[in-house]
């Protein structure tokens, strides 16, 4: 709510130097200058007390109380010094002084709305309690918590009897001594009841702890170190006593008990013993000082339903969480999971395969000639097909699995507990059920009402039983993707499943026919990787491409292949990391390794090698330098480079092909399981070898 006062030209300085303003009485003076001289005698503070008769037994009546359970009475000053210590009367003496030079203003504060009983209540409230907090914390002085929390909101009665209804009209719109208010009290003044507050305590020359309490009690945290732990006890006591006030605030309770934790660790199961201690005490308090505060407060009403309170917000706080964290999940256009979620699910479902060494499928697919959709009918049309390809596959696939937008137009499921076989069941489900029947592209802007729309699927499984034949959910679903280029390049419309190598093939497939295997081709414009194992099909309407020849062992018990393979790696631990599971797969072969380009150079003039593996990185040079330098002997021009890189980006992969490596591989895709990537590189690119 903002303030609708419009501004005054009251200023602070005036405030501080209102002439309504009482002046601080020379009893309280006095006790300041004595107790800020060192080593002062008690008995020569004790004497000035006594001869103001009325502070005096003031404080006599307040020290044998109740309040401070004294268990022998005290019959002087001088032994109440003795008894509780000098900051005990000191704080007694500024509280009856100032409280007393307040006295009178009942009327004035009546005539213009000043809620006055409001005041006092949360002066003496706020003083109980930061009171029992320094005792519980242990670390502060209670006395000079009291005296600070009595005094911590002089400001508003400062500006008060300064600036009469045009202050209450601005405070009284809002709750008394929020956050707000002050800053009502900012807007319309230029200055708060914390900056006159601050501005008396400092013409007063009251101790810097209570000019602190004053300055920082909206934000403790920012007081100087010396003071933090005082000024964090009034603040909690304030909250209290607003929390606690006749229309009780149950707000400011649940923020006292956060920072009742999180300042002093008082647990919630404490605070409501320790509020109903600050109330009792904060009665007594009142009769001592002889103000009217209102009716003590119902404490376990107003903690019950402070907690109440707190677990409807908490309760609404995480409905938001989950409707947000759903969202985050969840994909806008098709209302299907999306990437995130994918990665999130499958890294669970083959982590659970794992643990029990169980079966689990990925499924991917991707909408054939989508792009002639958008470039065709529109983008709208190209949405509704994406839409409802998600509700079909989703319907298709019912609870076997999760079917997520991967990105674009590939959809991509999991299928726990799913074998090969029968995940390629599904996927020709899927495919049948988008081929079956057009899509509805209506109310699109589509120049035709329904649009044929196919997809090309494919189908990789971990099977039970395989071990660590599938190392990562990333490997199944890389596996996937390629058994779904292997059906664009069969034909679309069909399904292809990636068959690991000790996975035994199906007497029959998941369609009536069975076409050859097929299997990616490395391009320049898409960085090759090493064939993946040979890929069964199903559902194929066109037989796949001829593929190229099965590759040779790298190994066999009989006749041992022998190998030769340069490695030119100038980073000595990634070298390591190559050569080291290719020494141990390949013991009877030749593993050298060169640390840069003259160095390779160097080393291919002394031997012949069957493969060389070249990270296109070399110090200040590139692969391109030795591969060209490498090329122009006869002998080596048809000895496979391949080309390994950190940088996945076009560009390096194009001027490394035009440099005439044969492949470029990011070595990202060595990560999952660097031994069986590499013996598929070598045993592919050395059979093209010997095959030129």
């Amino acid at each position: 709510m903002q303030s609708s006062v419009e501004a005054t030209e009251i200023t602070l300085e005036q405030v501080i130097a209102c002439p309504k303003l009482p002046t601080l009485p020379a009893i309280a003076v006095e006790v300041l200058r004595l107790t800020s001289e060192p080593d002062v005698p008690i008995k020569k503070i004790a004497d000035v007390v006594q001869n103001d008769q009325a502070i005096g037994a003031k404080i006599l009546k307040t020290v044998n109380s109740s309040y401070y359970g004294l268990s022998t009475p005290c019959p002087t000053i001088a032994r109440a010094m003795s008894y509780m210590g000098l900051n005990t009367v000191k704080s007694l003496v500024l509280g009856f002084s100032l409280v007393d030079t307040f006295k009178g203003i009942d009327e004035a504060a009546s005539e213009v709305g000043f809620d006055l009983v409001g005041h006092w209540r949360r002066a003496i409230y706020s003083a109980s309690g930061a009171r029992l907090l320094a005792k519980h914390s242990s670390a502060v002085d209670p006395d000079e918590c009291f005296i600070a929390a009595l005094l911590h909101d002089i400001g508003a009665l400062a500006m008060f009897l300064a600036a009469g209804r045009q202050y209450t009209d601005v405070v009284n719109e809002f709750a008394p001594a929020s956050k707000e208010a002050i800053a009502a009290e900012r807007k319309a003044f230029g200055f708060s009841r914390l900056d006159a507050g601050l501005g008396l305590a400092k013409s007063w020359r009251l101790p810097e702890t209570l000019q602190s309490s004053i300055e920082y009690r909206l934000k403790p945290d920012d007081a100087p170190e010396r003071h933090r732990r005082i000024v964090r006890c009034i603040s909690l006591g304030v909250l209290a006593a607003v929390g606690l006030s006749e229309k009780p605030q149950p707000a400011a309770i649940r923020t006292f008990k956060k920072h009742a934790d999180e300042w002093l660790g008082i647990v919630g199961t404490d605070i409501e013993g320790l509020l109903l201690e600050m109330s009792v005490g904060a009665s007594e308090l009142s009769k001592f000082f002889s103000l009217t505060t209102g009716a003590q407060p119902d404490v376990k009403a107003i903690v019950a339903e402070a907690e109440d309170a707190r677990m409807a917000h908490q309760i609404a706080v995480d409905r938001e969480q989950s409707k947000l964290t759903e969202q985050a999940f969840t994909d806008g256009l098709t209302g299907i999971p999306n990437r995130k979620r994918f990665d999130e699910l499958l890294t669970k479902a083959f982590d659970d395969a794992i643990a029990c060494d169980g079966p689990v499928a990925v499924l991917f697919c991707d909408a054939d000639k989508f792009k002639s959709v958008n470039d065709t009918h529109g983008h709208q049309a190209g949405d509704a097909v994406l839409v409802e390809l998600g509700r079909r596959l989703t319907a298709a696939l019912g609870d076997a699995g999760t079917v997520c937008r991967y990105g674009g137009e590939e959809m991509a499921m999991i299928l726990p507990n799913t074998d090969s076989d029968t995940a390629a069941q599904h996927g020709e489900s899927i495919r049948a059920a988008c081929a079956d029947s057009p899509f509805d592209v209506r109310n699109t802007g589509a120049k035709v009402d329904e649009l044929p729309v196919t997809i090309s699927v494919g189908v990789a499984a971990r099977d039970a039983g395989s071990g660590d034949l599938v190392k990562s959910g990333s490997m199944l679903l890389r596996a996937a993707d390629k058994a779904v280029y292997a059906a664009k390049q069969g034909g679309r419309n069909c399904v292809r499943r990636i068959k690991f190598a000790n996975q035994a093939k199906p007497d029959t497939d998941a369609a009536p026919t069975t076409p050859p295997s097929a299997a990616s081709v490395p391009t320049a414009s898409t960085p090759p990787a090493p064939p993946a194992p040979a890929a069964t099909t199903s559902a194929a309407k066109t037989p796949a491409p001829k593929p190229p020849p099965a590759p040779i062992p790298i190994t066999d018990a009989h006749q041992p292949v022998q190998h030769a393979i340069l490695i030119i790696e100038d980073d000595l631990l990634q070298a390591q990391l190559l050569a080291v599971p290719l020494r141990s797969a390949l013991p009877n072969s030749t593993i050298d390794v060169a640390h840069s380009v003259p160095d390779a150079l160097t080393a291919t003039k002394a031997r012949g090698y069957d493969l060389v593996l070249c990270d296109d990185m070399l110090g200040d040079m590139r692969a391109a330098d030795f591969i060209k330098e490498y090329r122009s002997a006869e002998a080596t021009q048809f000895v496979p480079v391949v080309v390994l890189s950190a940088n996945e980006t076009h560009q390096h992969a194009a001027e490394a092909l035009a440099s005439g490596a044969s492949a470029y591989i990011p070595k990202s895709r060595l990560f999952d399981d660097p031994r069986a990537r590499l013996l598929e590189i070598v045993n592919f690119w050395t059979q093209l070898a010997m095959e030129a």
